[in-house]
């Protein structure tokens, strides 16, 4: 035996659809992206950028935080050739892996997706290519001349 009758229980779950519109109408749509970089530790810190022949690990924040999740996305995209990004993981994490011969001072990622309201948005964030430091001199070497 049932607490509830049938016309009773359709009448509960439409009451719980507009409930959960209303809550959807209430919440904030994400606006735009906060991007930061994964330092020891498991930090995120502002962007300090990635030496040329190495990688980095970026975190992607939605803005706000709180707001409806998004329809799809995040995707990233950059426009120097000799990045590599990774895909976005399921923490809103990528890796970024730059040649080594890249003489570029930064190289732009973008980060995409559509809100809940069903609107793209973006945002570009330039990340600093770190350059090797110069070869020091270690020692020297004797040749004669004459």
């Amino acid at each position: 035996m049932s607490f509830f009758d049938h016309d009773e229980v359709v009448l509960l779950k439409e009451i719980l659809r507009v409930l959960e519109r209303i809550y959807r109408e209430l919440r904030p749509q994400i606006s735009g992206f906060r991007l930061y970089q994964i330092l020891q530790g498991d930090c995120e810190m502002p962007i300090n950028g990635v030496a040329a022949g190495g990688s980095g690990v970026f975190q992607i924040g939605l803005v706000p935080p709180n707001g409806v999740p998004l329809q799809s996305g995040p995707t990233v995209a950059v426009d120097d050739t000799n990045v590599t990004l990774g895909p976005v993981d399921g923490n809103l994490q990528f890796t970024a892996s730059v040649a080594a011969g890249d003489t570029a001072a930064a190289f732009n990622v973008t980060v995409s997706g559509i809100n809940g309201a069903g609107t793209t948005i973006s945002h570009s964030f330039a990340v600093p290519i770190l350059q090797p430091p110069p070869v020091q001199v270690t020692d020297f070497s004797l040749d004669q001349v004459s």
